[in-house]
């Protein structure tokens, strides 16, 4: 079930730090991922380019919804993803869109390569350290090495 979800998530990617309003109409994400995409990441988007990008969530007046974008190619998925380090000192911030097993893995994942201190690489729900690769068990709660 994850594996297909995550498949039809792929081309989605979820953008952080923009300012929320209530009377925010649905075009105007839209707009501010493009210009975003075009001021800081150097990627010329057209509205054809997006499926669709909305918020996520209820407002709420002290916090601002992330906005998720489905694109059409998932090459301009990536090349947005790859440019998202043009990003680091902005308020700005892009994820990947995950399923929540995937999303509840990946952090207990990354809490233990950052305890680990040693230079570590997390690939959608498997960490590898060195040539260990190790999986989070929800049974468990533990994360442990995948068996071969």
């Amino acid at each position: 079930m994850d594996g297909s979800e995550n498949r039809q998530r792929r081309c989605n990617l979820v953008f952080y730090g923009f300012k929320d309003a209530a009377d925010e109409t649905w075009a105007q994400p839209e707009k501010r991922i493009i210009d975003l995409c075009s001021a800081n990441l150097e990627i010329s988007l057209q509205r054809r380019d997006v499926e669709c990008a909305h918020r996520i969530g209820r407002f709420h007046q002290d916090k601002h919804r992330p906005i998720i974008v489905q694109f059409n190619h998932f090459k301009d998925c990536e090349q947005v993803l790859t440019n998202a380090k043009k990003l680091k000192d902005t308020n700005y911030r892009i994820s990947e869109d995950f399923p929540p097993s995937t999303r509840e893995a990946r952090k207990h994942l990354l809490e233990f390569g950052k305890a680990s201190q040693k230079t570590y690489k997390l690939r959608y729900d498997k960490l590898t350290i060195r040539n260990t690769t190790y999986i989070f068990y929800p049974a468990s709660e533990k994360v442990i090495p995948r068996p071969p």
